[in-house]
């Protein structure tokens, strides 16, 4: 099936949008915590950062500058990995905050929470059944 033609390359119907501040800092982080690869930047006419697109394993997740109206939020992820313990690792040693460490999970998952730097819910797991 092709894609529709209004859907930008790499992009899905739904893309996470983070309003958050500081968005230089906050790419960094993601880029270091989640392995995440920009993919694209739109700059404000004095060159300062508006939007930027990461890829994040195989999704893409769009930040912004809070400005105006638009205030920062917080927001909540789960994001499959292959690897719980080393992800959960990666992400606290770049300066996430631990909400409970990686452990096998009832409903047949392996999985762990962390707070980012701005404040979002990352919860990471794997399917172990």
């Amino acid at each position: 099936m092709k894609k529709p033609n209004y859907i930008p390359e790499g992009y899905h119907t739904i893309t996470p949008y983070i309003m958050a501040e500081n968005i230089e800092e906050y790419s960094t982080f993601l880029q270091n915590a989640f392995n995440g690869m920009v993919t694209s930047t739109t700059n404000s006419a004095n060159g300062k950062p508006l939007n930027i697109g990461l890829k994040i394993g195989s999704s893409m997740v769009m930040i912004a500058e809070a400005r105006g109206d638009f205030e920062p939020m917080t927001m909540s992820f789960y994001m499959y990995v292959e690897n719980v313990d080393s992800s959960y690792e990666i992400a606290v040693k770049n300066g996430a905050k631990s909400l409970y460490e990686p452990s096998d999970q009832f409903y047949g998952s392996r999985d762990c929470g962390v707070i980012d730097v701005r404040g979002n819910y990352w919860f990471i797991g794997t399917l172990i059944e």
